[in-house]
């Protein structure tokens, strides 16, 4: 959804380096890869793309022909689409480096809290895990990844985060997986180890997590270890809809994983989708009676969206078979109009802006029926926000900062300067440089 604006980028940097060569990797070049190659990008590394790119940037400093490597795809010399064998995963994903943040300006963006989730303080990304077992029609996972999942050894993980602590200060991380918590026992020898390490942060998993894996002691662990904010993702309450979407949920086995963590400390949200090709007026009524379960449960948070195809998913190359999209960029920019009235809708018995009303009414509905059950829920969250320094505790206050607070500053030309002053522990020469960028 951000590839205009890389494109953008890359278009202006080809004007000052005209003899570079450009390369795209990730989820948007691996799906519509001869879209990408139209416009500035030269080659594409399609998949996981370490061991590609690295391949490829040696020959190319070499000057050796990099044309027959696994794993990219380029235009010849009259302008067809070649796509090269594709490279196998590497299950050893825990000889990878960690990533190079002193090469970013990363100060920059902790300070002012850009990162996705809600605001637990000093914030950085991190992967836990590659890929999804999984095979939902709406997702471009198995494009990208293929279905083999893997997580990362929990002691070379926490090692991790234990470095990025020390050298940025770090108190949160937010975890950027598919899904993280799928095996078990992989997650819960990390929970241990982090209690174990004492390292004293929190984190949080933006994207969601199944359900399948919670019972008392796996919970626990996490809420011990640190974990504050997560979701499960059912997109629908409806059986017929989850059968479509091969979504693999049990519903029953959700509510049992809602009940067993609103046992802990942790906030737990929900992600609803609406506007499948299938869906009906039906259908969204077996959606409201489930998320009005989810309010009545205790349930902190719902997200409902409207649903997009993303380039490389199932759902995808079905509507272009049959017409109903196309892959051009008028399109794409379609795909990020999730909460508006304008966006397409791609279901055949639901316009736009009838599935934009039944958006807003599955979200009036959690909310005053959450509200009513917990009404202390609400004015706990608030004191937490003021009285500790904006700390968010859930997707809504995220919100209430961002539309109250964040916009009104970022408009006005104010960051988050005061938050890095304040931050005793900042090192002074990265106050010095985000001074200096804020000025």
């Amino acid at each position: 959804h951000c590839y205009s604006l890389v494109e953008e980028i890359a278009v202006a940097l080809r004007k000052k380096l005209p003899d570079a060569l450009f390369i795209a990797g990730g989820e948007h070049p691996t799906a519509a890869p001869r879209e990408v190659l139209s416009g500035p990008m030269d080659v594409i590394v399609m998949g996981e793309g370490e061991e590609t790119i690295l391949e490829l940037i040696k020959k190319t400093e070499a000057q050796e022909d990099w044309k027959g490597i696994s794993g990219i795809g380029f235009l010849d010399g009259n302008g067809f689409f070649v796509k090269n064998q594709a490279r196998l995963r590497t299950s050893a994903i825990d000889d990878f480096p960690w990533p190079d943040w002193d090469s970013w300006k990363i100060e920059n963006y902790i300070s002012r809290r850009q990162s996705t989730g809600i605001n637990l303080g000093r914030t950085i990304p991190i992967l836990g895990s590659r890929g999804c077992p999984y095979a939902c029609t709406f997702c471009s996972n198995e494009g990208m990844w293929t279905r083999r999942y893997i997580m990362r050894d929990p002691v070379g993980l926490v090692d991790e985060m234990e470095h990025m602590a020390k050298t940025y200060q770090i108190t949160d991380f937010a975890f950027m997986d598919s899904t993280f918590i799928v095996n078990r026992r992989k997650t819960l020898d990390f929970a241990n180890e982090l209690i174990a390490r004492d390292i004293n942060v929190t984190y949080q998993l933006p994207a969601g997590t199944r359900c399948e894996a919670f019972d008392e002691e796996l919970a626990f662990a996490l809420d011990k270890s640190g974990l504050r904010n997560f979701a499960f993702a059912p997109e629908s309450g409806s059986t017929m809809i989850l059968e479509a979407i091969k979504k693999q949920v049990d519903l029953d086995k959700l509510y049992e994983a809602v009940r067993i963590v609103l046992k802990t400390n942790m906030t737990i949200g929900c992600f609803i989708v609406i506007g499948f090709p299938e869906d009906t007026k039906q259908t969204l009524k077996e959606t409201l009676k489930l998320v009005r379960k989810m309010a009545v449960l205790g349930v902190h948070d719902v997200t409902v969206s409207k649903f997009t195809p993303y380039p490389g998913s199932p759902y995808f190359k079905q509507l272009q078979e049959a017409g109903k999209i196309n892959m051009d960029l008028t399109d794409f920019q379609n795909i990020i109009d999730f909460y508006d009235s304008s966006g397409k809708s791609y279901c055949d018995q639901l316009s736009s802006k009838q599935l934009y009303v039944e958006m807003l009414w599955l979200y009036i509905n959690f909310y005053i029926l959450s509200f009513v059950c917990r009404p202390m829920r609400l004015i706990n969250n608030l004191w937490v926000y003021f009285t500790q320094g904006g700390t968010e505790t859930t997707r809504y206050m995220r919100l209430f900062n961002e539309l109250f607070r964040n916009r009104t500053r970022w408009k006005k030309g104010e960051v988050s300067k005061e938050h890095v002053l304040a931050n005793s522990s900042t090192p002074k020469s990265n106050v010095s440089e985000t001074s200096k960028i804020t000025k």
